[in-house]
């Protein structure tokens, strides 16, 4: 199971006993306490665990395979909208259903095309949403 793993979010004991325990494993384990640290690591790793939208969002747009820990249905919601299905309710999560959701989000990192299709679906979106909000914008103006 040895990979490189991004940890992020803004829960530092959180963060911290994850990371150590995946480091136990042999994993390569960078931490990130918030978004811009997140940002920053996200390109660099194998694969993202995080219960945090904006780290989910940052490390999908760099075609890092997910591993999301759901504490509000947004999380979810946003990992089905990118093909990302790698996800557990918090309350559920075990360090043996973390290992487990991590070892196939890794199995994901060979298979670039489906990942470059993943990342250009989260780009479309954007696209969209970016032209909707300017023709709200427009619609709104005096």
């Amino acid at each position: 199971m040895p990979y490189k793993l991004l940890i992020a979010d803004d829960e530092r004991d959180i963060t911290d006993m994850l990371a150590s325990y995946f480091r136990r494993r042999g994993c390569d384990v960078l931490t990130a306490y918030g978004g811009e640290e997140a940002i920053a690591l996200s390109a660099r790793m194998d694969v993202a665990l995080s219960m945090r939208l904006h780290a989910l969002i940052f490390a999908a747009a760099r075609g890092v395979p997910l591993v999301g820990v759901v504490y509000d249905p947004k999380v979810n919601a946003f990992l089905d909208c990118v093909d990302q299905d790698l996800y557990a309710p918090l309350e559920e999560i075990t360090a043996d259903r973390l290992s487990a959701l991590l070892d196939a989000a890794e199995e994901r990192t060979r298979d670039r095309a489906a990942l470059a299709a993943k990342t250009a679906r989260l780009v479309e979106l954007e696209r969209i949403n970016r032209e909707q909000a300017a023709l709200l914008l427009e619609e709104g103006a005096p």
